[in-house]
């Protein structure tokens, strides 16, 4: 077994202070923030007998998308329990820390792990490298210190993205290098194959380049593409997401003639573009792209697919603190669902019920709430998992009305196996509203370490977030 003497040497010396595990201690203000609760998260991990069970909270306290991210308490964790699952979870930190930006600390703990995680942690790595900063140079030197279907993976993304944003010249260079791995990786045709996708490449680069109008050369666009087994909806959205060239993306969606247009699939990938826009903190390009997804989305004939598209537009317009826009575009979902039955109405509502809040339209909110409660107690069809979910949206925003006693009344019908959701719902409300009192007692009424483990994440993302704020 490797030693992970990055992650040991982060935290040599810092000491876990004795707790009770219930609810007693000072109050959240006073506990030392986040990284106080997920230290008492990683002390609970020693009460928990199964490793299954074991394995899974501890991912949920080290993923920043659960929690937030705090090497020393991650390496502390990996550190004790690298014997029992090795390269189970010490693989997946490079991913944490590349989610978090920190691509210098993810290289250095990618080097320590086994070869086979080490190869797939480093390309994806140098694709985030090249992605966040065009340095082409860099993420290709360190590609070439993997082999197989990772070297080809980020050869080909970087050849992708220059061809179409025109660095021809650049991307004929690379071609070759594509060309012989993809023979090493399939001997049986696949140079040959790779080096037809490389030519299709070139020439829609170059057609893309030489044309400022697409019109003209549309035909040729589109036999390219089919060749390529692409769309320009596809397409689009890899330039988008892949290539982060907005303005390019936006180019070969309009291109796309109306009359034979799929109004979901261009509305999704505007959206989509967007998304992946407010990742990157490029915030400015998000408006006029959402703006073009709701365009497209109102002309969705469907109200099921109508409804949820507009739902998504609305959530990204709250997240990004474009709240006029959130609230009409709720409106027309809300407006669009209502046409519709089933679980899908209840999810949408719930979701809109969200947005509502956020944007501090609360008479809105709780006639939309009252909707979505309805909608879910007519539905018969949903399954345990999805109830699961409805359950944890509808407390969330109970809790954010002020209907506590509503709330806890939905989480007593919720079966034992279901409660993480709806724990992470509760320890969230009360530790970012300063309910100290609350929190203490709900605290206190957990019987598992399991429950406490979720708890106590739950009370670390809120208070990182509280402070990230400030």
């Amino acid at each position: 077994m490797k030693r992970y003497s990055l992650i040991i040497g982060v935290v040599a010396g810092l000491w876990v202070g004795p707790w009770d595990c219930k609810g007693a201690g000072p109050s959240v203000s006073d506990r030392g923030g986040s990284e106080y609760w997920l230290n008492r998260a990683y002390a609970e991990i020693e009460n928990i007998p199964d490793d299954k069970n074991r394995l899974a909270l501890i991912e949920r306290i080290i993923n920043p998308l659960s929690s937030p991210m705090n090497i020393p308490v991650a390496g502390k964790i990996i550190a004790k329990y690298s014997k029992t699952y090795g390269d189970k979870l010490a693989g997946r930190l490079p991913m944490y820390q590349i989610i978090q930006g920190d691509l210098e600390g993810a290289l250095l703990t990618a080097n320590s792990l086994s070869d086979k995680n080490r190869r797939s942690a480093i390309s994806l790595i140098a694709m985030s490298i090249y992605n966040k900063t065009k340095d082409a140079p860099r993420a290709l030197k360190l590609a070439e210190e993997l082999d197989g279907f990772p070297r080809l993976f980020v050869y080909s993304r970087i050849f992708q993205d220059l061809a179409l944003s025109g660095q021809i010249e650049e991307a004929k260079k690379l071609a070759p290098k594509i060309v012989e791995e993809a023979e090493k990786f399939a001997p049986n045709g696949g140079g040959e194959r790779a080096k037809k996708k490389n030519d299709n490449y070139i020439r829609l680069g170059e057609l893309f380049r030489k044309h400022d109008d697409f019109r003209p050369v549309a035909k040729e666009i589109i036999e390219v593409l089919e060749e390529m087994g692409e769309t320009p909806v596809t397409m689009a959205e890899d330039v988008g997401e892949i290539g982060n060239n907005t303005a390019l993306a936006v180019k070969i969606l309009e291109f796309v003639g109306k009359p034979t247009k799929n109004y979901y699939a261009t509305s999704q990938a505007y959206y989509r573009i967007a998304f992946k826009c407010s990742m990157y903190g490029r915030k400015e390009e998000c408006r006029p792209l959402l703006s073009k997804s709701l365009a497209d989305a109102k002309m969705i004939n469907n109200p099921s697919e109508q409804a949820f598209k507009m739902k998504d537009i609305a959530g990204l317009q709250a997240r990004l603190g474009y709240f006029k826009e959130a609230l009409q575009t709720a409106d027309l979902a809300t407006a669009a669902a209502i046409k519709i039955e089933g679980f899908d109405k209840a999810k949408i509502l719930c979701h809109i019920t969200g947005v509502q809040i956020a944007a501090k339209d609360l008479l809105a909110a709780e006639k939309t709430l009252q909707l979505a409660i309805d909608a879910n107690e007519k539905d018969k069809t949903k399954t345990n998992k999805l109830q699961k979910y409805m359950s944890a949206g509808l407390i969330h925003n109970l809790l954010a009305l002020g209907k506590e006693e509503e709330a806890h009344k939905i989480a007593a019908k919720a079966p034992e196996k279901d409660r993480d959701m709806i724990i992470n719902r509760f320890a969230t409300h009360y530790s970012s509203h300063g309910k100290e009192k609350a929190l203490e007692q709900y605290l206190d009424s957990l019987s598992s370490p399991e429950e406490r483990v979720v708890a106590y994440v739950a009370i670390a993302s809120a208070l990182a977030r509280q402070q990230k704020e400030k």
